[in-house]
C-alpha cells in the first residue's frame, strides 16, 4: 500500500494525500481531510515504507481470523516461537470474508515484513493468493485448504480428533448422535468425515437428519440441541467449544441435565475449558503447536533461502476427559425393542361444525392428507419419543405410501418390515372431525389388507430380542393370531389395541400383557356388563393381565388381579382427540421399554396423549421428549 493507493481510494491526488499526512492541508477541505485520515489509519499506511524496507525487519505477519476459537492459541504459539528466535509479531485480522482478506494483506504489503503466515478456516480466494504472491515473501498458509503452489502449507487432522471425541460417545453406549457444524466450509465438512467415519466403523447407522449446520457459534448450539433432540439424539459432538457452550445454555433452559440426559462432546484449541460445569469432554486440536511450527519454518527459510527439507508438524489431537459424557439412560438395552404390526393409512382429515345427520349436508372449511393408519401412528409414537421401533406392515406403490414410508422414517421408526405391494393402493382412513374435537373414522384397507400370516412368518427375525409388541386389532384376523402366536414362541409381550372389532376370541387373550380399549370399545366388546370394573374383570378372568380403559377427558382406569385404579387425565385443551389413543400407547411402550412400572408409564402417557389433542392431525401432533420434559414435575410428581 502506497501514497498512490490511498489516492487513488480517496479520490484525491497523491499531491493532496501527501500534504494531509504532513500537515500541509490548510487549503484541503474538512470533508477531504476526514476522508484521507480515515483511509491513513484504516490502512495503516506508513510514509516512506519503501525506504524502510530496504533494512531486515524481523517481522512476521499473521493474518488470522480473530472470531475463530483457534485464533488465540495460535497467535500464543506463533509468538513463543518468534520471541525465541528475534522476531517480532503483526497480527491482522480476516474476520469479514474475502474483502477483509484483502484489506489486511494490503496493510500488509506496507510493512516492512520477512514473512506471512495465512490461518483461515479456508485457502485464501483467488484475489488474495495473486496478492500474497505479489508480496514476494515466504508465506506459509495453515488450516483447512486445497494445496496452493509456491507457498509452504500445512494443516492439522481434524478427521481424526472428530473422530476420537465422537469414539468417546460411541464407547459409552450412544447410538444416536447428533453432530453440530457451522457452515459448510472445509473445516466443517473434515468434521462431518470423522464423524461419519466413526459412525460406521463402529457399525451404527449414519443419519443425515443427525447432522445441523448453521452459521454462528453459540446460537448454533443453542437450535441445534432443539432440533436434535426432538428427533431422539443422547449425544451430540460439536465442532468447537462456542457451539458446546450453546448447547449446554440450551440444554439448562430445557430442563435437560449433562450428562445424565444428554452427553457433549467437542473440538477445541484450549488447554482447558474451565467455564464449562460440568467439564466438557473435549478433543485438543494442536494449534499452539501448529503456530510454533509455522513460525520456526518460516525462519529457516528466510534466513536458509530454501523451504526443501522442512520437517512436517508431528503434534497429535489431544482428549481432555471431563464430566459430561456418560453412559445414556437410554442405552440399547434399556431402550428395548418394540415391534408394531399394523395399518398403515393416509389420513384424509375432513373438518366440520359438527356430525352431519342422516340425509344432512354438511360444507367443510378444511380438508389435508396426513399419514395415519394405527399401526404407523403407534411407531411414529414410539420412534419420536426415542424409542426402539420397528414396523411391520404394507403400503402401496403410490405418492401416499412414499409420504407414509417417509414419515415413519424421519420419526425413527426402522422400516425392514415394511413392504411396497404393487397390485393395491395404499390405505386411507377418512376422518371426520368437530369442532369440539370428536372425530369418526372410515377406513379404506388398501394395502393393509395384503398383509398376511405367511408374510410376518417370513419376517419373523423382526421379533427377536423385542420386549414388546403393538398389535391393534383392524389388521386381518389371521395375522393377529399369527403375530400373537409369534409373541409367545419369543416371550414378547403383547399390547393390543382391540379398534373395530365386536369380539375377541379367547385363544387371543390367554396370557396378552395388556388390552387397551376405550370406553367405547369395551361396551361393544362386554355388551351385557355395567360398570367399568365389571367390564375389565371380564377380560381379566379370560386370560388378560392387564386392562387399561381410556376415558377421554375422565383420564383412564388400570384393572387386573391385583389393584382397579383411576388415573386422571392431563388437563389440556382439546383440539384434535384423532390420535389421542395412539398417542398413548406409543408413549406407554417407551415408557415401559426404558423400565419403568406401570404407574409411570400411564402417568408418561397421560401427559403423551395429552399434549397430542392440542393440535390437529395424528403423527403430526405426536410429543417428542422434549416437549414432555415440560412437564417431568407433574409426571413423576
Amino acid at each position: 500500500m502506497n501514497i498512490k493507493d490511498i489516492a487513488k481510494l480517496a479520490g484525491v491526488s497523491a499531491a493532496t494525500v501527501s500534504k494531509i499526512i504532513n500537515h500541509k492541508d490548510a487549503g484541503i477541505s474538512p470533508e477531504t481531510r476526514e476522508r484521507v485520515q480515515k483511509l491513513v489509519k484504516e490502512y495503516q499506511y506508513t510514509p516512506y515504507a519503501g525506504v524502510k524496507a530496504e533494512q531486515n525487519s524481523y517481522t512476521i505477519a499473521l493474518l488470522s481470523d480473530f472470531d475463530s476459537p483457534a485464533h488465540e492459541a495460535l497467535m500464543r504459539g506463533t509468538e513463543r516461537a518468534l520471541s525465541e528466535n528475534g522476531y517480532s509479531l503483526l497480527v491482522l485480522n480476516l474476520a469479514g470474508g474475502s474483502e477483509r482478506e484483502l484489506k489486511s494483506l494490503q496493510i500488509a504489503s506496507s510493512r516492512n515484513l520477512n514473512g506471512v503466515i495465512f490461518f483461515g478456516s479456508q485457502s485464501p480466494c483467488a484475489a488474495s493468493i495473486e496478492a500474497l504472491r505479489k508480496l514476494r515473501l515466504p508465506v506459509m498458509l495453515l488450516g483447512v485448504g486445497e494445496k496452493v503452489p509456491r507457498f509452504l502449507q500445512a494443516g492439522l487432522d481434524v478427521v481424526e480428533a472428530a473422530y476420537l471425541g465422537v469414539r468417546q460417545l460411541v464407547q459409552q453406549g450412544h447410538e444416536r448422535i447428533g453432530c453440530l457444524v457451522e457452515g459448510d466450509g472445509p473445516f466443517a465438512r473434515q468434521v462431518l468425515d470423522g464423524y461419519i467415519y466413526c459412525c460406521y466403523e463402529r457399525k451404527l447407522r449414519f443419519d443425515t437428519r443427525y447432522v445441523y449446520r448453521a452459521f454462528s457459534g453459540i446460537e448454533n448450539g443453542k437450535a441445534g440441541l432443539e432440533d436434535l433432540v426432538r428427533k431422539g439424539v443422547t449425544a451430540l459432538f460439536c465442532q468447537n467449544e462456542e457451539i458446546a457452550a450453546g448447547v449446554y445454555q440450551a440444554a439448562e433452559i430445557a430442563g435437560l441435565s449433562i450428562p445424565e440426559d444428554l452427553s457433549v462432546a467437542c473440538l477445541t484449541a484450549c488447554q482447558r475449558l474451565p467455564f464449562f460445569h460440568p467439564a466438557v469432554c473435549a478433543v485438543r486440536l494442536p494449534v499452539q503447536e501448529l503456530g510454533e511450527y509455522a513460525a520456526r519454518c518460516l525462519i529457516e527459510w528466510i534466513e536458509r533461502g530454501d523451504k526443501t527439507g522442512l520437517q512436517p508438524l508431528e503434534a497429535a489431537a489431544q482428549l481432555l476427559p471431563g464430566g459430561s459424557v456418560a453412559a445414556p439412560k437410554q442405552s440399547a438395552k434399556a431402550r428395548q425393542k418394540i415391534v408394531v404390526v399394523g395399518s398403515m393409512n393416509m389420513d384424509v382429515m375432513i373438518r366440520v361444525p359438527d356430525f352431519p345427520r342422516p340425509g344432512e349436508t354438511v360444507l367443510s372449511p378444511s380438508v389435508n392428507l396426513v399419514p395415519g393408519g394405527k399401526g404407523a401412528n403407534q411407531a411414529a409414537g414410539v420412534g419420536k419419543l426415542g424409542g426402539n421401533v420397528w414396523m411391520i406392515g404394507k403400503i402401496g406403490n403410490d405418492s401416499e405410501g412414499k409420504l407414509l414410508y417417509q414419515s415413519l422414517y424421519d420419526n425413527n421408526v426402522n422400516m425392514d418390515g415394511v413392504t411396497i405391494d404393487d397390485a393395491r393402493a395404499t390405505g386411507k382412513a377418512y376422518i371426520t372431525v368437530t369442532g369440539a374435537g370428536e372425530s369418526t373414522i372410515v377406513v379404506y384397507p388398501g394395502a393393509n389388507g395384503k398383509l398376511s400370516a405367511v408374510y410376518l412368518r417370513q419376517n419373523v427375525n423382526l421379533f427377536d430380542h423385542a420386549k414388546y409388541c403393538l398389535l391393534p386389532t383392524e389388521n386381518p384376523p389371521e395375522v393377529i393370531d399369527c403375530a400373537i402366536r409369534i409373541a409367545r414362541n419369543q416371550g414378547v409381550r403383547v399390547i393390543m389395541k382391540p379398534a373395530a372389532v365386536d369380539r375377541l376370541d379367547s385363544q387371543l387373550l390367554s396370557g396378552l400383557f395388556l388390552l387397551v380399549p376405550n370406553e367405547k370399545e369395551i361396551g361393544l366388546l362386554c355388551p351385557g356388563l355395567d360398570t367399568i370394573e365389571e367390564k375389565a374383570k371380564h377380560f381379566l378372568k379370560r386370560g388378560v393381565e392387564n386392562v387399561i380403559i381410556t376415558l377421554g377427558e375422565r383420564g383412564c382406569v388400570l384393572c387386573n388381579q391385583q389393584e382397579t385404579t383411576h388415573f386422571k387425565a392431563a388437563n389440556f385443551h382439546p383440539v384434535d382427540t384423532t390420535g389421542a389413543a395412539d398417542c398413548f400407547i406409543g408413549a406407554l411402550a417407551v415408557s415401559l421399554s426404558e423400565g419403568n412400572g406401570l404407574h409411570a408409564a400411564i402417568r408418561f402417557a397421560t401427559f403423551a396423549a395429552g399434549i397430542s389433542i392440542t393440535r390437529e392431525g395424528v403423527q403430526p401432533a405426536l410429543p417428542d421428549r422434549a416437549a414432555l420434559s415440560v412437564y417431568a414435575d407433574e409426571i413423576y410428581e
